[in-house]
């Protein structure tokens, strides 16, 4: 196989979920590519070595990096992966912002021992 054709198959591999965030409906997410997913599964493990941190602005900053990071538009492009999106991200309601990062985290196997069953 050519390098351009092994490129171009793991682009199009990439998966992408619904998640269905409370009272707003379907979002498209997508799967991280190598590089966000080392960055921000470096980031999840400096939190603590469970994934959770005493320090709730970063565990806001975490999730709403990856949330920022992965929903998708219908063309694939990440819609909120910029100043005002993120923004904007911070002020889901928690139920809406968990919904959505704990989706993304199990989309990208980052969410635990859950996540790794799926």
């Amino acid at each position: 196989m050519r390098f351009e054709d092994m490129k171009a198959a793991m682009q199009s591999s990439k998966k992408t979920a619904t998640v269905i965030c409370p009272d707003v409906g379907e979002i498209t997410i997508k799967q991280l590519d190598a590089t966000l997913g080392m960055q921000l599964a470096t980031a999840a493990n400096a939190l603590s070595a469970d994934g959770k941190s005493q320090d709730e602005s970063a565990m806001l900053r975490f999730y709403v990096s990856i949330i920022s990071k992965s929903i998708v538009d219908d063309e694939g492009l990440a819609v909120f992966d910029n100043e005002d999106g993120r923004s904007t991200l911070t002020s889901l309601r928690f139920d809406q912002l968990m919904a959505i990062g704990n989706a993304c985290l199990s989309l990208n196997n980052m969410g635990g021992d859950d996540a790794k069953k799926n």
